[in-house]
């Protein structure tokens, strides 16, 4: 009951990390005269050759090392020879499928467009280079890290490049659905088996592979085509440079990629992750699918040795977000894991990964399970709803996870991205993080100008105590945020603007005063508005939390803060906590805010030590549809309820209100 709404005590009371904002100093954007430029001919982005360090930071994000460029097997011409050699006859009129390109975002309208409207799957290192140390990021080194890097995709050869953004086609390739025909594209241009190294005899492929006429070979000393001269039932080998039997031998079958992604629940054990976008890939071949609701995943594509397996918190209903530190431009992508690469009989029997929490708020085993969580908690919540009847939040929440605020297992939902709001977070911004950093010149309007329009709920786990995120808790706050979401999609933009501009209001007031942040006394004209929005997420958040958990659930705090509700096989935590709620707490500066009022409404408890409740069988779907646009106060939404539901236990439900403080 002690969520923030709409702006994180992370933000307000935030220690965020000095060396990222010392860092942020001298952020600067490149902007580039947007352009289509030419397909270049061996093309070569700048390349770390320094080794990873033996030891690796656990906390820390490690980049990708990348090695040399290797030959292309997808282009044309050593496609159509490919296919002359697996299946006989000419090639010439053999098709690109596809595009490689890399994009150069320089502006976060920009990178958004890539990641957001065109929901592209984006890869920050180049496609056709030896990985020498698989990391969590590749930043070009040719582009400052304070930068957006290069963005590498495989697009439809028919793709619309979008107006002002730089980009490079850097090959037109084919990608053959016969694997027979892949395997002898990869031998001929000089790969070893798996595909992501040369061949031992192959040392000195050069990128570029003349196309000549069929029945035609280019010789490198002479530097032309020549015939190949080979008998009926041979063709000619680029690698062993003589004629060979025709047709090749088949390779061994490509399989569909099979696995299942799981995160740790501390209260109900290990959970399927659900509606986890899961991307494949294997040089230019790849796929995007979705785990089910058990977390299991299956491609429709068949892949052959090393298939890259990635992981993007991601899918229609939101995208689940971190800061990582200096590349602030990141916080436009959702949290990614790169499962690994997969050969053999793994490809199609992929072990169980398990998300899991550690002890360390600070590692980065901690965010992906804060990340897991958090999703599986959009997904829970839609589907708990249901029963209930009530309104959905919109979808496509952009959702921050951070632990950089002092105040941890708090959140927020100020809705930024859906409402397009760019209006006062960055006074809030400089009135409440630039107390806790020094930041000079354009480094911290960087950080606030990323941050606008990008942030529609954020979740702050930078606890003391891990036993503070233990999943129930989590996935209560997650709930509580969303539970305010759906009054945007209830009430409309009008009431939620109004609801966070109160909100705003008083925590400017507190900053001047000795107001309590961030809902004041409840004696402003800003109260009314709060008072029925955070009770109504209050009450919601943990109902739904109860609905996933019941017994089964940590002990979870009640209204001073110091005692909590806990179970004992009886005893369901989250709504004792409602039950528990007293509006007449002296020790509590917010306990205006009806917390308990909506399952009072609810249940059937007379006698309650705190609120004597005569008041019963109301629904979840009749105490929302009673939060319209016009309705911004309790006792406004009392009446409303009433005369929406025939006076139903009029006197009652008045005199409930009243004890709740609202006459």
């Amino acid at each position: 009951m002690k969520k923030i709404y709409f702006f994180c005590q992370a933000l307000w009371h935030g220690n965020w990390k000095n060396y990222a904002f010392s860092s942020l100093l001298a952020l600067g954007l490149l902007f580039l005269n947007a352009c289509s430029l030419q397909p270049e001919k061996g093309w070569q982005p700048e390349v770390k050759t320094t080794t990873s360090a033996n030891v690796i930071n656990p906390n820390t994000e490690q980049p990708t090392v990348l090695g040399s460029q290797l030959p292309n097997p997808y282009l044309l011409a050593n496609m159509r020879r490919a296919y002359t050699n697996v299946k006989g006859g000419t090639w010439t009129t053999l098709a690109a499928t596809n595009l490689y390109v890399r994009f150069k975002p320089t502006t976060k309208e920009q990178l958004i467009t890539l990641e957001e409207t065109l929901d592209l799957d984006l890869f920050d290192e180049p496609l056709d280079y030896q990985v020498i140390t698989e990391g969590d990021y590749y930043q070009d080194p040719a582009v400052p890290s304070d930068q957006i890097t290069w963005q590498y995709a495989v697009v439809p050869t028919n793709f619309t490049f979008p107006a002002g953004i730089t980009y490079q086609t850097l090959a037109s390739v084919h990608i053959p659905t016969d694997i027979a025909v892949e395997v002898e594209a990869e031998r001929l241009a000089g790969l070893n088996a798996d595909g992501d190294d040369l061949a031992g005899n192959a040392a000195a492929i050069t990128q570029r592979i003349p196309d000549c006429n069929p029945g035609y070979h280019f010789d490198y000393d002479l530097n032309k085509c020549v015939p190949d001269g080979c008998p009926t039932g041979y063709v000619w080998d680029d690698v062993l440079k003589k004629c060979v039997s025709a047709p090749v031998t088949p390779p061994s079958p490509a399989v569909s990629t099979i696995g299942k992604i799981n995160v740790q629940d501390t209260q109900l054990g290990v959970q399927g992750l659900q509606k986890l976008r899961v991307v494949a890939k294997r040089w230019f071949k790849i796929e995007r699918m979705y785990t089910n609701s058990t977390g299991n995943f299956t491609s429709t594509a068949k892949f052959r040795n090393k298939v890259k397996v990635i992981l993007k918190f991601k899918n229609e209903n939101a995208s689940i977000r971190s800061i990582r530190g200096v590349r602030f431009w990141q916080v436009i992508s959702s949290v990614k894991k790169v499962l690994g690469k997969f050969s053999g009989s793994q490809i199609n029997n992929i072990p169980a990964y398990t998300f899991v929490r550690n002890n360390d708020v600070n590692s980065l085993q901690t965010r992906d399970w804060v990340a897991a969580t958090t999703h599986n908690a959009v997904q829970q919540y839609r589907s708990l709803i249901i029963a209930q009847g009530t309104s959905a939040p919109p979808a496509g929440l952009r959702i921050l996870i951070s632990n950089w605020g002092s105040l941890g297992g708090t959140g927020a939902a100020p809705l930024f991205g859906i409402r397009f709001w760019d209006g006062l977070e960055t006074a809030f911004v400089n009135n409440f993080i630039a107390s806790a950093v020094n930041p000079v010149a354009g480094g911290f309007n960087t950080m606030v100008g990323y941050l606008k329009r990008q942030i529609d709920v954020v979740y702050n786990y930078n606890v003391s105590d891990y036993t503070k995120i233990n999943s129930d808790l989590v996935v209560e706050t997650i709930f509580h945020e969303l539970s305010h979401t759906a009054l945007y999609t209830q009430a409309g933009n009008l009431w939620y603007t109004a609801a966070v501009d109160a909100t705003i209001n008083e925590i400017i007031s507190a900053t001047v005063s000795s107001s309590p942040n961030p809902y004041g006394r409840g004696n402003t004209s800003s109260s009314p508005i709060i008072a029925l929005n955070e009770g109504w997420a209050s009450h919601y958040g943990q109902f739904l939390a109860d609905a996933r958990y019941g017994t089964n659930s940590s002990c979870v705090r009640v209204q001073d803060y110091q005692t909590s509700t806990c179970s004992n096989g009886t005893i369901r935590p989250h709504i004792a906590a409602l039950e528990a709620f007293n509006p007449l707490l002296p020790d509590d500066p917010f306990k205006w805010i009806p917390r308990g009022l909506f399952q009072d409404l609810i249940d059937n408890t007379p006698g309650e030590i705190t609120v004597n409740d005569q008041v019963s069988l109301y629904t979840n779907l009749q105490l929302i549809n009673a939060i319209d646009s016009e309705i911004r106060s309790p006792q406004l939404y009392r009446e409303r309820l009433l005369s929406e539901n025939s006076n139903n236990q009029a006197t009652q439900v008045r005199d409930l209100f009243r004890q709740y403080g609202y006459q």
